[in-house]
């Protein structure tokens, strides 16, 4: 991860609630957050229950909002922010958007037998005429 694009425009990033600067966790501040999953301190800000513990994360100065990084992309969306349950914020979190979130949880982004996304393998075209396209 050192050398990866995303550590190296760490000054661009910037948390999509506050606007602040984000920093990588540390591996001991990866592993408290990790924690408070199991004891309900760190939600998304939707008020859904994260699914999977952290590997890496960012957040902000304070680490009111901290976002996972997965495969280094940083999910640096609202909803998914990992707060706690002071900072859920209500509305956020409907029947659709559970459908949807629980729909790539537990297929979409989950690595089928030939290490692809499920959702890649289910609804990308793998004929030579579409290949163009997709390049």
């Amino acid at each position: 991860m050192i050398h990866s694009p995303l550590v190296r425009r760490m000054d661009v990033l910037r948390c999509p609630v506050t606007r602040e600067s984000l920093t990588m966790l540390s591996a001991t501040e990866v592993a408290a957050t990790n924690q408070d999953f199991g004891t309900g301190l760190r939600l998304h800000r939707d008020g859904s229950t994260p699914r999977a513990p952290l590997a890496n994360a960012l957040g902000t100065r304070s680490r009111d909002y901290i976002y996972r990084i997965e495969d280094d992309i940083a999910w640096l969306l609202p909803n998914l922010a990992l707060v706690r349950p002071g900072g859920v914020v209500s509305g956020l979190h409907t029947p659709e958007k559970e459908m949807v979130q629980s729909f790539y949880d537990d297929f979409g982004w989950v690595r089928g037998s030939r290490d692809v996304f499920n959702d890649t393998a289910e609804f990308t075209e793998p004929r030579p005429v579409a290949q163009d396209y997709l390049r």
